[in-house]
């Protein structure tokens, strides 16, 4: 399963709920990497929605789940407008791709923003 996961990486996109526009950008914290939203360091109204790796890997267990618990079945579902939290972060499916499996996934990290996100 460890296998899976790890290429089904390279097949989803997070985005920022508030920017949803450009996939969220990989960057180096202090303590870990995470995925930070592209406008976190604008002058006027930066943007602190993020996702630490850790978190990441729950939301794609998660999806994977779904997909492999419906494959089992012979059914490959499109998860598109898919809806769950996990850890005070929203998550909901923007686009899947059922030939490709890649996957676009809206983040809202309630943790961090506090409720300044808007409603999924």
């Amino acid at each position: 399963m460890a296998s899976l996961i790890t290429g089904f990486w390279k097949t989803v996109n997070f985005y920022c709920k508030n920017h949803p526009e450009h996939p969220m950008v990989l960057r180096q914290g202090a303590y870990s990497a995470y995925y930070g939203c592209e406008h976190e360091f604008d002058d006027k109204e930066p943007c602190h929605n993020r996702l630490n790796l850790i978190d990441a890997e729950k939301a794609l267990q998660k999806l994977m789940d779904n997909i492999t618990g419906a494959a089992l079945m012979d059914d490959m579902p499109d998860l598109t407008n898919y809806k769950f939290s996990k850890n005070g972060i929203d998550y909901k499916v923007i686009n899947h791709d059922t030939y490709s499996d890649s996957i676009s996934l809206l983040v809202d990290n309630q943790k961090i923003m506090m409720g300044k996100a808007k409603e999924i």
